[in-house]
């Protein structure tokens, strides 16, 4: 090429170039062939500014490039258009190609995306900040094929609705034998929730007409280390402790004011059904002094005790001991058939007036 451009150019017509080159090698060179008209401003080392026939401009730099701007800019002198300043545009796509880091410092960055942003990275993306806010107009989707963590000393979410779903296929179990774990052994679906707390752990409902619900298709247990307290028909946010009578406490009162899907009215009572027998045994260790000594203490307050065993025998076996029944009017023993009393020491009764027929 005339002028001693290495920078080739097959259709570039030479004549047509007006080179000027200085003894040390910079060059500053027009071509005007027609249709490819071009102007280059050549460092000696290669590097180099190229305006090409369509408008467009190329800037290849041997090392690197520096560019030191706004010493004197209007933005900090009050202008007007102090926000125009450094201004770069590009009206069509944009790329940045770096083979090494990518290092951007400033005072403060902002990015504004007119449709869609995307973030996309080999290995790892880390954010760090004083404090991190994310805005959604209509939802934000966290996805990890591995695991989420969070680490933190305190989560606060406010939320209108709140579904959690888990359950995956696993081909062994994160309990071990028995159990739920069985069904895994199976190789039927069931997920894993943990929830480690230290302290107190409080599930709160506030509304009147609102409730929670534990239902479990499969297993449901309740292990508690220390006294346990139920609690139903009051609503005590606070001090619900006071109720706390034994080990295990179960009260039941009417509720005030009764609720408006209350199946009880006024309510108050206690149902209970086995499908099954019902085994209950009192004392194993100890006697405890809240039931005044006794290894089951049952009290009635109102109306009637009515006990019934429709098919089958009913039997009353005392070991050791003595059985003392002691009633302010009458007893009143009704049998459709025969009624034996076997004793193995002494039978007893003793009344005022007694009737035999």
């Amino acid at each position: 090429m005339a002028g001693g451009s290495k920078i080739r150019d097959d259709k570039q017509e030479y004549q047509y170039s007006y080179p000027f080159v200085t003894p040390s090698g910079h060059e500053f060179t027009f071509y005007d062939t027609p249709e490819n008209e071009r102007l280059i401003v050549k460092h000696s080392s290669g590097s180099h500014i190229e305006f090409m026939a369509d408008g467009s401009v190329q800037i290849r730099a041997v090392t690197d490039i520096h560019q030191v701007q706004g010493v004197m800019s209007s933005a900090t002198s009050g202008s007007e258009q102090g926000s125009d300043v450094s201004l770069q545009r590009v009206d069509t796509d944009h790329t940045i190609e770096v083979g090494g880091k990518l290092n951007i410092r400033c005072s403060e960055l902002n990015f504004e995306v007119g449709s869609k942003g995307s973030i996309i990275c080999g290995t790892d993306l880390e954010m760090k900040a004083n404090n991190i806010l994310e805005r959604a107009n209509e939802a934000i989707d966290i996805e990890s094929s591995k695991s989420i963590h969070f680490d933190t000393k305190e989560v606060k979410t406010s939320s209108v609705t709140n579904r959690t779903s888990q359950g995956v296929e696993e081909s062994t179990s994160p309990w071990g034998g028995g159990g739920a774990g069985t069904a895994l052994a199976e190789g039927k679906a069931a997920g894993y929730n943990v929830q480690h707390v230290k302290g107190n752990y409080v599930i709160k409902n506030d509304d009147p007409t609102g409730g929670i619900t534990i239902v479990a298709a499969g297993y449901l247990n309740l292990i508690c280390g220390q006294e346990r307290l139920d609690l139903v028909g009051r609503y005590l946010p606070t001090g619900y402790t006071a109720e706390q009578r034994a080990t295990w406490t179960q009260s039941v009162y009417i509720p005030v004011p009764p609720g408006p899907m209350n199946i009880s009215k006024p309510g108050g009572d206690h149902w209970f059904q086995s499908a099954s027998s019902s085994i209950n045994t009192y004392a194993t260790n100890m006697v405890s002094p809240l039931a005044g000594g006794a290894g089951f203490s049952e009290s009635v307050v109102l109306g009637n005790h009515m006990s019934s065993t429709l098919v089958g025998n009913k039997l009353q076996v005392v070991g050791a001991g003595n059985k003392d029944t002691s009633v302010g009017l009458n007893i009143v023993s009704k049998c459709g058939a025969q009624e034996v009393h076997l004793a193995g020491a002494m039978f007893r009764v003793t009344a005022p007036k007694i009737f035999l027929n």
